[in-house]
């Protein structure tokens, strides 16, 4: 995200309150959201010294008895009482569908499709046999019908509200009051973490809710893609979907293969990209995990968002090797021992370079920093989501929870996530993303992770 003029007023205004006594150069953009560093670095000041005062990587107060970075205290992000998981395991495996993409956006469907025991109640339960019979049905008959005409194949396909509610009401009854229970909120929804926004509420509202918001997914995901297909692709997709189900489908199932085809056409699988992390560019960092003693150090991580450059042509901005250069400093004087790169295929739109992974790159050539002690989130596209999607890291990872992160970057997305993100936050993502946030310097700020970050929203199919 760039700033606009609204947001400058509103950053200027916060300066003064707060006595910054900042000065900015630049105002590079638009402030639309659509990218993942929303704020820009006042480029050409002293932020290109790392310590404030001379060109070296260290800092050199001569009053801190050889402590680097004195300024940078944790206390004030912790928290008297420890993190409630509420139901969530880090041994907990996910299932896995062979998509990425559906696994990370319908979780909940991806236990419908391949847990034997889930499927077999949907199938011989005669409301949810009948209700995927009637979606079966609407879908051949939208191949016969539709040839052509994208409108009728949405309504073909989209579900009513009403006709959500009924499904739900039929999942909660067959799963809790059927003749063979299965309590998915115990064995998946709850320990999987994938649900956490609903975690305070029954096992039973909370396998409703989980179907209400994989609804609610898959038509973002078709108005967003599937809708603006070309008639003939549409058509194609159709039949191939009917084609490679002989049988009857169960009641998600072409709503939610026809959403994914259509990302598919478009490209659209970063949230799929890298995956499985852990066994990729996370596997060395995450293999150093158990041997770290955390009570050397002030800070769990270093957590430091990119910067999405201006063209197709560039792998990695200036400012995303500033934020690695700070990070860098940080991380040679034991501040944390590991950092966390943020930044997915941002901006410009559909560009071939990952932020995270550009400066992963950045870190071990020009840094030497090991790989071990680099973790990567190739996800995130906006500010919000690399605060969240790296404190989700910190509970899937087991990385020390109650110790508070370092977020380090430039001057200005600094106080941007200190003072002003709590709003933009609720608004997108429905929660803040921590448990406490406090700015500690000029380039850094403490971050105290708050497990609702692992709720999967299947609203955002490119990073849910």
């Amino acid at each position: 995200m760039r700033l606009n003029s609204q947001w400058l007023i509103l950053f200027v205004l916060v300066a003064l309150v707060a006595g910054m006594g900042l000065a900015c150069d630049k105002d590079s953009g638009d402030g639309d959201g659509d990218g993942d560093d929303d704020l820009d670095d006042d480029v050409g000041d002293d932020d290109d010294n790392l310590d404030d005062d001379d060109d070296d990587v260290v800092d050199d107060d001569d009053d801190d008895d050889d402590l680097q970075f004195p300024e940078l205290d944790p206390t004030v992000c912790l928290s008297g009482d420890p993190v409630d998981l509420q139901g969530f395991n880090v041994d907990y495996e996910l299932v896995d569908s062979g998509l990425w993409v559906q696994n990370k956006n319908y979780y909940l469907l991806t236990l419908f499709s391949e847990l034997a025991g889930a499927q077999a109640i949907i199938e011989n339960n005669p409301e949810l046999a009948g209700i995927s019979a009637q979606r079966d049905a609407a879908i051949r008959q939208a191949a016969i019908n539709c040839v052509g005409d994208v409108a009728c194949y949405t309504n073909a396909l989209i579900w009513s509200d009403s006709e959500a509610r009924d499904a739900a009401d039929a999942l909660v009854d067959a799963f809790f009051h059927g003749i063979i229970p299965f309590n998915l909120a115990d064995a998946h929804l709850r320990p999987s973490g994938m649900f956490q926004m609903h975690a305070s509420l029954s096992d039973e509202e909370l396998l409703y809710n989980a179907w209400i918001d994989a609804v609610n997914g898959m038509h973002e995901a078709f108005y967003s893609y599937a809708a603006h297909l070309p008639a003939d692709q549409l058509d194609a997709i159709v039949a191939d979907i009917i084609d490679s189900n002989p049988n009857t489908m169960l009641l998600f199932q072409p709503l939610m293969d026809v959403a994914l085809a259509a990302m598919d056409y478009f490209g659209r699988d970063e949230a799929g990209r890298y995956e499985p992390l852990a066994e990729g560019e996370n596997r060395a960092a995450l293999a150093r995990i158990d041997s770290i003693d955390w009570d050397q150090y002030r800070f769990s991580i270093i957590l430091v968002p990119g910067w999405g450059p201006d063209d197709v042509q560039t792998p990695l901005h200036p400012n995303g090797k500033l934020h690695c250069d700070l990070a860098a400093a940080r991380y040679y004087a034991n501040v944390a021992p590991l950092i966390v790169l943020s930044g997915g295929h941002v901006h410009p739109d559909q560009t071939p370079y990952c932020e995270a992974i550009e400066m992963k790159k950045y870190l071990m050539e020009q840094h030497l920093v090991p790989e071990e002690a680099i973790f990567v989130d190739p996800h995130a596209r906006h500010t919000t989501t690399n605060l969240r999607n790296v404190s989700r890291l910190v509970f899937r990872y087991g990385i020390e929870s109650d110790k508070p992160a370092l977020i380090t970057t430039d001057s200005f997305q600094n106080i941007y996530i200190a003072y002003l993100l709590n709003e933009r936050c609720r608004d997108e993502l429905g929660y803040l993303p921590w448990r406490k946030v406090r700015r500690l310097d000029k380039n850094d700020s403490c971050l105290l992770p708050t497990p609702i970050v692992l709720y999967a929203d299947p609203r955002d199919p490119l990073d849910p």
